[in-house]
């Protein structure tokens, strides 16, 4: 089952105790799930689309407990009055339409915008699976709808937007917090820890990713500089000025061109006696600046080393 099917499972479960919530409760139901008609001789009429699956398993359950009625056999005057519960009738007995939102007055309290809530998303809500994505949308019929829900959200301080999609208007929520929070106003907390879950998962595969995007990065990093000694080294190996190197910078040389993988500070404690990162890297970029000279002819042949004398070079701590 996917993650918006577990999450409906759990709210179609939870059925409040109180009746100003049943009431709520039902409310939502009837008016996403069912039409009503008054026909030419005044009879009220309640029909619902097949197919509803756990929203309308509810409804009816709703319907037994808050209005002792079935909807198959309910007459036009339980049904008139059950319009007249959930806030659908005006003062003429006229039914009103809310286009597909509730009458506030079927919000007095938490308790009810909770279930409110709660039989919304059952009814047209859906949820992606935290593991892929972050995103919670209602799927409303009307712009009445997507304009309290929105403002429900906003009360709550659920950071949500309204967009067009088709002849619906969408209300969608993007943020993990906020996701998180909604589903724990419509008391779906079991749905709540799998989220939790999930984020956690999230973020632990997103820090390891990025540690070992680092790691790669300065591999091939250390990779190429390596390379790149190794080609200065053999040029200058084949050039007059190498006999005149130090002993120091022939011996980190000889190092490189042997082991090509290690790092800079494992060259040192190679050498005898070890030299810290910092003096192999000193040494090297001495290679590096003697075989750029030597490319661009700056160096004539033969006129010694670019770091000096071999005893400037012994002062200097090569």
């Amino acid at each position: 089952m996917s993650f918006s099917g577990e999450v409906k499972k759990e709210l179609a479960a939870h059925v409040a105790g109180s009746a100003d919530e049943q009431v709520t409760a039902l409310a939502v139901l009837l008016m996403c799930l069912c039409r009503f008609s008054v026909d030419e001789e005044g009879n009220y009429h309640l029909e619902m689309a097949a197919g509803k699956g756990p929203a309308a398993t509810k409804c009816f359950t709703l319907l037994q407990k808050t209005a002792n009625i079935s909807i198959e056999s309910a007459s036009s005057e339980e049904i008139r009055e059950l319009a007249s519960l959930i806030d659908l009738v005006d003062e003429n007995g006229d039914l009103i339409d809310r286009g597909g939102a509730t009458g506030w007055s079927l919000l007095p309290n938490e308790r009810c915008v909770r279930s409110w809530l709660r039989n919304l998303f059952l009814c047209i809500g859906t949820v992606s699976d935290p593991g892929r994505e972050y995103r919670l949308e209602f799927l409303c019929t009307g712009e009445e709808l997507a304009s309290q829900l929105m403002r429900v959200l906003e009360d709550h301080e659920l950071s949500a937007h309204v967009h067009r999609r088709r002849n619906y208007r969408v209300v969608t929520l993007q943020d993990a917090q906020s996701i998180a929070d909604l589903l724990s106003l419509m008391g779906a907390h079991a749905s709540l820890m799998n989220l939790e879950n999930s984020r956690i998962v999230r973020q632990v595969r997103g820090q390891v990713n990025r540690r070992v995007n680092c790691e790669t990065s300065n591999i091939r990093k250390s990779v190429d500089a390596a390379q790149k000694q190794i080609e200065d080294i053999r040029l200058i190996m084949n050039a007059p000025e190498y006999e005149d190197l130090p002993v120091s910078l022939k011996e980190i040389a000889q190092l490189r061109i042997e082991n090509s993988e290690v790092s800079m500070k494992e060259l040192g404690e190679m050498l005898d006696p070890p030299v810290g990162k910092s003096g192999v890297s000193h040494r090297l970029r001495k290679l590096t600046e003697l075989a750029e000279k030597i490319r661009q002819n700056e160096l004539p042949r033969g006129t010694g080393s670019p770091a000096g004398s071999k005893d400037t070079a012994k002062q200097g701590g090569l």
